[in-house]
């Protein structure tokens, strides 16, 4: 009679385990969206918005802060990184101009000196089971130990590591469509 009892207490925590199973799957938990990282798997859900973000900065040896630093949505990013280097040449301009000397302009201006690029692109999730995700999708250092660098040659690094980005967000870490 006691393994008959055991037996129904069984079947009983079968059927339980199986209509909970069948409940959460019924109500969408599942493995849906799911990102691969170092340390470990990260379950999104329904994905109801993605905002991806780059970071340019341009810092100068022996500087300690960045003579430019730019934060943009990846795909604006060569625009706002030329429209700063525009603006730090007029304020340059400014400056030449009550020294008397002639102005820079975009298409012939040279860093003169030594310098480090950092780009930085990042993805916030807004997800069905984290309100708020951030992912590094990309880090890039530029070291340049030359001189005499144009800045129409780093506009270019710009669009180039943008597109980088984008194609890796889009390969790796993008789940709408």
């Amino acid at each position: 009679m006691k393994f008959f009892g055991y037996g129904v207490a069984a079947i009983i925590i079968c059927f339980v385990v199986i209509a909970v199973n069948n409940k959460i799957n019924f109500l969408g938990f599942s493995d849906e969206n799911v990102l691969e990282l170092n340390s470990g798997k990260v379950v999104l859900g329904k994905v109801y918005r993605e905002s991806l973000m780059s970071e340019y900065q341009i810092t100068t040896r022996g500087s300690i802060s960045p003579a430019i630093s730019v934060q943009s949505s990846t795909t604006n990013l060569y625009n706002d990184v030329r429209e700063r280097y525009v603006d730090f040449l007029s304020n340059a301009n400014e400056y030449r101009k009550a020294k008397g000397l002639d102005p820079l302009y975009i298409d012939t201006a040279m860093w003169e000196s030594e310098f480090e690029v950092s780009y930085s692109t990042s993805v916030v999730y807004e997800s069905e089971y984290h309100s708020s995700f951030k992912v590094l999708v990309d880090e890039t250092l530029v070291k340049d130990d030359t001189k005499k660098v144009g800045i129409l040659k780093h506009l270019e690094e710009v669009r180039e590591y943008s597109h980088r980005a984008y194609e890796k967000y889009q390969k790796k870490y993008s789940f709408i469509d």
